[in-house]
């Protein structure tokens, strides 16, 4: 699958992260109020930082949210731990200070759509922790169900209990 996957909204730009997209990362991946949900230890350190930007530029299918109007990027929506081009892991942050405008909303959806429709995806899971109800909110939203509660699961080097959600086509 080609490294240059581009989606588009009415209001957002689906694109692979780029070099000049690191401020605007730093902004919202370094915010405690996002990041605490996230399963990263130690954000603070620039190591860490530079570490996540430089993995989202690997991955094919991390995509940067990009406000059509201002090129600023929101936040950043991904697949990974890809079983057998079937099951696939979805994941996501966004810039707090744009989560109530419906931008996640609208991206999910497309990626989700892509997922489903492109990659032929037939089961993508979601984790979250169990006091993130935010996202707990957002995923069902979506159309995830809840399918178990893992006690003390390892949460990007830190124990947490979590939902697994799902979606099927």
């Amino acid at each position: 699958m080609n490294n240059k996957i581009i989606l588009s909204t009415k209001r957002l730009i689906l694109r692979p992260f780029e070099e000049k997209d690191y401020e605007d990362f730093c902004e919202y991946i370094s915010d405690q109020r996002v990041n605490r949900y996230l399963g990263i230890l130690s954000i603070e350190s620039k190591n860490v930082i530079d570490s996540l930007f430089k993995t989202n530029m690997k991955n094919p299918f991390c995509w940067a949210l990009e406000l059509r109007n201002s090129q600023k990027v929101i936040g950043d929506f991904h697949y990974d731990n890809i079983v057998e081009d079937y099951l696939a892991h979805f994941g996501f942050a966004l810039n707090y200070n744009y989560g109530k405008e419906g931008y996640a909303f609208e991206a999910a959806q497309k990626i989700i759509e892509f997922g489903f429709d492109v990659l032929n995806f037939g089961r993508i899971r979601a984790v979250s922790l169990i006091q993130n109800t935010a996202s707990i909110k957002f995923l069902e939203k979506l159309g995830f169900e809840k399918e178990a509660l893992i006690y003390e699961y390892d949460f990007g080097g830190m124990l947490g209990d979590v939902f697994y959600f799902s979606k099927t086509m």
